[in-house]
Parts: C-alpha cells; sequence; structure tokens
C-alpha cells in the first residue's frame, strides 16, 4: 500500500517506512504500508458463528526479512515525539520498531471488496483507500497513518521482535515474530469479527526515515517472492489459537420408552463420536454414533437403553488442518 507501487500485489517484496522527518512532505507519515489478508475459512474455520462465541488465546504473525542489512533492529516501542523532536524526546534505542496493525477502508471499499490490485487511491494524507487501522483508549477506530503529525500514541497491536541485540543490522531470511496483544482496546473483537467473517486484515507500518533510493527501510518476502515459490514458508505466516465455546450438551431420559436423547452444536469442519459406559473405566468406552455437519446446526441423537444407570461422552475432533493460504 505505497501510491508509487507500478505493481500492486504481484511483487516479491513490500516495505514500510515513513516520509518523516521531511517537513511538508505531503504524504503520510507512515507512507508505505504491508496489507495481509488471510483467508481463515479456507484454513477450516469455522465462520459466520457471531462474533461473540469466538475467544481468541493467541495470535502470532511470522514475517520474514527481504533485504540485507537494510534497517537496524528496535524490538520496542519509540515515543512517536522521538521522530519529530529527538532533543526533547529522545529514543532510547536504536532504530524504529516495525509495528502491527488491523486494516480500515474509505472511500467506498471494505474489507470484501478489496482485493490485492486495488488501487491505492490518493496519496494525500487521510485519503488513501486501505490503512493501517488502530483504536485509541476508548476502543474508537482511527486510521494511525498520520499519528506523529496529528499527535498521539498508535498503541501498537504487536512489534516485530527477533534474537538480534537492539540496534543491529538485520540480515536477510531473518524472521521477525509479532505476537498481538489481545487485552489492546479493541483488538479481541476485531479479530473474533474477522474469523465471523472468515478473512483477516492485518498491516505492517513503520517510521523508518527512508529517502528517495536510499535511507532505512524494512521490507518481507511476500508469496510473490522466488524464494517462497520454491521452497515454501518465506511469505507471512499466521498462527492462530482459539476456543468456541460450546453450550452445554443436554441429555434426556425418558423411563416410559426408554429412550436417551443428546443434543449439541454441532460446528462444520469436526467429527463427533458418542461413546456409551456403564461404570466409567478407561476401557469400557463403546462408539455409538459418528458424524459430522457442513454447517452449524443444533444436533440430536437418541437410543433406546434399558440398564437404569449409562454414562454418554461426545468427542469432538477437528476433521482436518490446513496452512493459511496468503492471497495478498
Amino acid at each position: 500500500m505505497y501510491s508509487f507501487n507500478s505493481t500492486p500485489g504481484n511483487r516479491p517484496a513490500g516495505s514500510v517506512f515513513s516520509a518523516l522527518p521531511s517537513p511538508n512532505s505531503g504524504v503520510s507519515d507512515r507512507f508505505a504500508q504491508i496489507l495481509l489478508r488471510f483467508s481463515l475459512a479456507n484454513a477450516g474455520i469455522p465462520t459466520h458463528l457471531g462474533s461473540s462465541n469466538y475467544r481468541v488465546r493467541r495470535l502470532i504473525l511470522r514475517a520474514t526479512v527481504y533485504s540485507h542489512r537494510g534497517f537496524r533492529y528496535d524490538g520496542t516501542a519509540d515515543p512517536w515525539q522521538s521522530v519529530i523532536s529527538p532533543m526533547t524526546h529522545p529514543d532510547t534505542d536504536p532504530g524504529r520498531p516495525v509495528e502491527l496493525f488491523g486494516v480500515g477502508f474509505r472511500n467506498g471499499w471494505t474489507a470484501s471488496t478489496f482485493q490485492e490490485n486495488s488501487p491505492h487511491g490518493s496519496s494525500t494524507p487521510g485519503l488513501r483507500n486501505a490503512f493501517a487501522l488502530g483504536f485509541d483508549p476508548n476502543a474508537n477506530p482511527r486510521d494511525l497513518s498520520d499519528n506523529v503529525t496529528q499527535g498521539f500514541d498508535p498503541l501498537p497491536w504487536a512489534i516485530g521482535t527477533c534474537v538480534l541485540s537492539p540496534g543491529t543490522l538485520v540480515p536477510e531470511d531473518t524472521v521477525m515474530t509479532f505476537s498481538i496483544d489481545l487485552t489492546r482496546p479493541g483488538v479481541h473483537a476485531y479479530i473474533a469479527q474477522a474469523m465471523n467473517t472468515g478473512s483477516l486484515w492485518l498491516s505492517l507500518s513503520s517510521l523508518h526515515p527512508a529517502i528517495q533510493q536510499a535511507g532505512e527501510y524494512a521490507d518481507f518476502h511476500l508469496k510473490e517472492s522466488p524464494l517462497h515459490e520454491l521452497f515454501g514458508d518465506f511469505a507471512p505466516s499466521l498462527e492462530l489459537e482459539y476456543e468456541i465455546p460450546h453450550p452445554a450438551p443436554q441429555l434426556t431420559r425418558n423411563s416410559q420408552t426408554q429412550t436417551t436423547t443428546l443434543q449439541w452444536q454441532g460446528l462444520p469442519n469436526f467429527s463427533y463420536t458418542i461413546q456409551r459406559s456403564p461404570d466409567l473405566t478407561p476401557h469400557s468406552w463403546i462408539t455409538l454414533h459418528s458424524t459430522s455437519y457442513p454447517t452449524l446446526q443444533n444436533a440430536q441423537w437418541q437410543e433406546t437403553f434399558s440398564p437404569t444407570r449409562a454414562f454418554y461422552r461426545i468427542i469432538r475432533t477437528k476433521l482436518w488442518t490446513k496452512k493459511m493460504a496468503l492471497p495478498s
């Protein structure tokens, strides 16, 4: 997401840098940003369950550095004032961090309509079609592209870290890890909504002081990288640990008909196995029924059974897993 990118959505690497501290540049502080879209639905995550039904436990993005020694490593947040007033607000460590946020859209574009080759839009601050999105302390969404000029802390969702010492020039193929802080205002709700729709947008940006054909900037392998196309595992990847709370299964017994009925919520991409035991001992469980469902639905199973005591359990198993595709 860079106004002078001649090949949007089709380039081996994406870079992040700033036009600051040059005065009156006429472009956003966070001039070049990387937009990433992950298809959660293609990764087998159940969708359209309602945002409140997703509990995200951990979310980690990993991105691999493309160029050799193009920027100095800084794994901590810098005060925004240090960019334009370094004498009064000094940065205590060298370099600038690479920060992770969500993605916002404007000018008629949405998360579902914006594609990897969609236009940048105006380079005038506040007018680009897609932008690094964050939240203020009250969880109100805001465009972070000009946080220095506008004078506020961007509250990054994650900062890229690696094993290097602060200030070290970062070698090519270094993997940077972005562990998303789910306690930040608005972040968990944003991720849960993305899981509900099946598509997660994230952005990388920085305030590295790049200048024309020089300066300092960070860039990362994208899915069109020759190394990724040849060997895999070079494009950004996502690690997501989540929980979908299930309503407690219901068991009813009809003494007149001698039937036992189990009811539960069935999720797509999972199999459900019903087992019965007379006494809960490890080897006494027998399998009665197994099934799976293409969509979310209320499931039910019933059997006729005569003993006066029986224990039942439902075993839920994920049907398959797939490494997430990165379509943009």
